[in-house]
């Protein structure tokens, strides 16, 4: 279900061969011409040309993680046969199967291309082919049993290692492949956002995975994907140093330190939150239990329920982007609608949210038969919109970094002054000093009123939206408004923990 909800989104299909050119660049040695070859090969695959059987029978086919899946297999099986039911003709997942190989299979089949022109025969062609990217059929007996369990385990590992190999055969053409198509672009692109105070809000994860540049007169950025373990190597790295540099905020070298262990292990998670550890290495099935019960995404490194909503009854806990159908989930088992939703996500990936969305259209629809008012969400973006919603994003939107970080403070502070309390009643009063030295303690009430005045916003953000009195430009607007008075106060709080 994971691996299906994850690869078969638009978003996956298109972002993933953007991945790949830059990854067929970096582990091939042969011309290879990142988009030009590639989309040559589209044409070759669906026109059924010679080269495309010739990359096939030299045993370059079957190594994509679409054509991997058991149904797949067994989908290719059938069609050999010349048996393919009417059914699996008409069949969604089927067909998004289809688009999402023939993108996988576009980079390959142009690597194969370019390797037969360098004159390697066919063979050789097809095993370049396969290690132009990652080679998702090649797998050791030991770890067979921990793939079924976890989900991309060999995918990850595959990764690795071919990136390894890569580094030990041509060290030198590596480094000046990365430095010049990944690092000097990275910070190109930083120097340009770096006096942008939008885009120190966009959460951190998404600056490590992707380059990030506003669109000119809008509030949106446009995000490209880097290459997942070159990108944050030779981006990643340099961008959050240089970033760092300018802030001095130690959170952004705790998430580059996160991000480059996802990249480099087989499993994701941060090794220093036994929380998000051990949903790591667990099977994937426990994973979004784990999540739920913990309240923290391992991906994102925040709260599912938000801050401002966990003290709420569980079917009031969920944010501004929850879907109706989650609420109303929610209201009819008593439930928390954000952890039903993370566990919807967790167990169907990307589809499992478009699956939210379409129940929320159904609702509406029912509402209007009904003749009920529909319930009013946030205005539709940019970002709402399938496929492009992977190339965009909106800080304020988003879990802005530094509300996010007062969160962080003031958990902080709580847990220091109830410590330093807690020492004073045992007339230890050497420990309460070295904890209101060291720690905190000193700012717990101002993070406390400040907490306040962030959940009455929230509140206040919640009512416009379901009094229905705005149309969506106004909405939008007023929207924006909150999420900027919010962003004063954390900035304001922040600076002055900073400042000790």
């Amino acid at each position: 279900w994971l691996r299906a909800g994850a690869t078969l989104t638009p978003e996956f299909i298109a972002r993933n061969p953007l991945r790949d050119q830059f990854t067929a660049l970096m582990q091939t040695k042969l011309g290879y011409k990142p988009l030009v070859d590639s989309t040559g090969a589209i044409a070759d695959i669906l026109g059924k040309k010679e080269v495309y059987y010739d990359w096939l029978r030299s045993g370059g086919g079957h190594s994509t993680i679409t054509e991997l899946s058991r149904e797949n297999l067994k989908r290719a099986l059938t069609t050999l046969r010349g048996s393919k039911s009417i059914l699996s003709k008409l069949n969604i997942i089927t067909k998004m199967q289809d688009l999402s190989q023939l993108m996988e299979q576009a980079t390959r089949l142009g690597v194969y291309k370019a390797a037969r022109q360098k004159g390697l025969s066919s063979v050789e062609a097809g095993f370049q082919s396969r290690e132009a990217t990652v080679d998702f059929a090649r797998i050791g007996s030991s770890i067979k049993e921990p793939n079924r369990l976890i989900a991309f385990f060999n995918a990850n590992l595959q990764g690795l290692d071919k990136s390894i190999r890569t580094a030990a055969q041509d060290p030198k053409g590596l480094a000046v492949k990365g430095t010049s198509l990944i690092t000097a672009p990275s910070v190109l692109l930083y120097l340009l956002n770096r006096q942008d105070p939008d885009y120190r809000e966009l959460p951190n994860w998404q600056k490590n995975l992707f380059w990030m540049f506003k669109y000119p007169g809008t509030d949106t950025y446009v995000r490209i994907p880097k290459p997942f373990l070159y990108g944050q190597v030779f981006g990643s790295v340099p961008e959050r140093f240089l970033e760092y540099a300018d802030r001095k905020d130690p959170r952004l070298i705790d998430s580059l330190k996160k991000s480059l262990v996802g990249s480099l292990s087989p499993v994701a998670g941060d090794p220093e939150n036994i929380t998000e550890l051990a949903a790591a290495i667990l099977p994937t099935a426990l994973k979004p239990i784990i999540e739920n019960f913990a309240n923290r995404s391992s991906f994102l490194g925040r709260p599912i329920v938000p801050e401002s909503k966990k003290d709420l009854r569980p079917s009031e806990q969920y944010g501004r982007s929850t879907t109706e159908t989650a609420k109303a989930v929610g209201r009819t088992l008593e439930v928390s609608p954000a952890k039903f939703e993370n566990l919807v996500g967790g167990y169907g990936g990307g589809l499992g949210r478009y699956a939210l969305q379409i129940g929320d259209r159904i609702i509406e629809q029912v509402d209007k038969i009904v003749g009920k008012a529909p319930a009013r969400t946030k205005p539709t973006e940019v970002t709402d919109i399938p496929l492009v919603k992977g190339f965009t994003s909106r800080a304020h939107l988003t879990s802005p970094e530094s509300v996010n970080e007062f969160y962080d403070n003031r958990e902080a502070a709580e847990t220091d002054y109830r410590t330093a309390r807690e020492l004073f009643n045992r007339n230890d009063d050497e420990g309460a000093k070295k904890i209101l030295k060291d720690g905190n303690a000193e700012f717990y009430q101002l993070t406390q009123k400040a907490g306040k005045a962030l959940s009455k916003l929230n509140t206040y953000a919640d009512e416009l939206v379901k009094s229905g009195k705005y149309d969506s430009a106004e909405l939008k607007r007023k929207l924006a408004e909150i999420d900027r008075q919010q962003l004063d106060i954390a900035r304001k709080v922040n600076k002055v923990i900073r400042a000790k």
